[in-house]
């Protein structure tokens, strides 16, 4: 089992939110840096565009 994180780049600086998903084997692409699992990647999505609202919201 993997636990499921995104990843944030700004001004070069990378930085990692943790999820409460977690994948096993079937659920990650061959070089295990993708997530195909059609259930994990839609949750991540909606948590994606939630930081996109925000951060549409503030001069950044």
């Amino acid at each position: 089992m993997y636990v499921v994180y995104i990843r944030v780049t700004h001004n070069r600086q990378v930085k990692y939110v943790r999820t409460s998903w977690m994948v096993d084997d079937k659920g990650v692409s061959k070089d295990k840096q993708d997530i195909i699992d059609p259930f994990v990647s839609e949750q991540t999505s909606k948590v994606i565009a939630g930081y996109y609202g925000m951060l549409n919201r503030l001069d950044t």
